[in-house]
C-alpha cells in the first residue's frame, strides 16, 4: 500500500538557514518541536542569535529526568546523538519544554487504536500496516502491548500544551567520553528559578494523548 506522491518540493536550503527565516518572517513567535538530535538548534543560536530569540516555545523530544536511558544505560537516544548541540540548547535561555522517556514509554499506541486507523481510510490503512510492524517487533523484543510513541507526543504537547504535566529544573547535559555522556541530569530536589531552567515534562495522562493522535490521523481521511 503506498499514498500518493507528495506536491511538496525539496527546499534547497540548509536547514538552518530555512528555520531562521521562518523565524524572522513570522510576525509572532513560533512554537519548534524538535524531535531529533538538536544539532540544527544549536546552530540556530550560535549563527541567527537574532532568529533563536523569536522561538515562542520549544519542545523537544529527548532526555530522560529518572527512567535513565534507552541507547546507553544512562542516555536517551537523541541527547546521546549530539550531547554538545543538547549542552547548548536546554542550556540557553529559550523557552523550552523537554519531553522524555519519563512520559513516552508509559504512553503507547495498541492494537486498537491502530485498527481505527485502518478503517478510517487510505491514509489511516497506510498508517496502520506500518505501525502494525512496529507492534510485531514490540510484542517480541520488549513484551509490550503497543508502539511508544516518542516523537508523537512531543508534537502533541506542542500542538497541545498542556498534555504533558510540566516542572521547572535546572539540566545538565553529560558531554564527557565516559559511561554516562548524553545523559541528563535534571535537579529534582527543588522547582528551578535559574533563567536556563527547562520545562521537563513529568507527569501525562497517556489515554488522552493516544485518544488525540488516533482522532487526528482519523480525521486525515476525512478532509478535516
Amino acid at each position: 500500500m503506498q499514498l500518493p506522491p507528495s506536491p511538496a518540493r525539496v527546499d534547497p536550503r540548509p536547514a538552518v538557514v530555512a528555520l531562521a527565516e521562518l523565524l524572522m518572517s513570522s510576525p509572532e513567535p513560533v512554537t519548534v518541536a524538535p524531535i531529533g538530535p538538536l544539532t540544527n538548534i544549536a546552530l540556530l543560536l550560535a549563527v541567527y542569535p537574532e532568529a533563536a530569540a523569536r522561538i515562542g516555545r520549544l519542545v523537544v523530544m529527548g532526555g530522560s529526568a529518572a527512567r535513565g536511558g534507552n541507547v546507553t544505560a544512562a542516555a536517551e537516544f537523541n541527547i546521546w546523538s549530539d550531547p554538545e548541540a543538547a549542552a547548548a540548547v536546554l542550556g540557553s535561555s529559550l523557552p523550552t519544554v523537554m519531553v522524555g522517556l519519563d512520559v513516552t514509554l508509559p504512553t503507547v499506541l495498541t492494537e486498537e487504536g491502530i485498527a481505527r486507523f485502518a478503517a478510517a481510510g487510505p491514509i489511516g490503512a497506510t498508517a496502520a500496516a506500518i505501525l502494525q510492524q512496529y507492534l510485531d517487533h514490540a510484542r517480541g523484543a520488549y513484551g509490550t502491548a503497543g508502539v511508544v510513541v516518542h516523537d508523537a507526543l512531543a508534537l502533541t504537547e506542542a500542538i497541545v500544551p498542556g498534555t504533558v504535566g510540566t516542572v521547572r529544573r535546572d539540566v545538565v547535559v553529560d558531554t564527557t567520553l565516559g559511561a554516562g555522556r548524553g545523559q541528563t541530569l535534571v535537579d529534582r530536589r527543588a522547582v528551578a528559578t535559574s533563567p536556563s531552567a527547562v520545562e521537563v515534562a513529568e507527569t501525562v495522562d497517556s489515554a488522552a494523548a493516544v485518544e488525540f493522535l488516533v482522532s487526528r490521523l482519523a480525521r486525515l481521511d476525512a478532509g478535516a
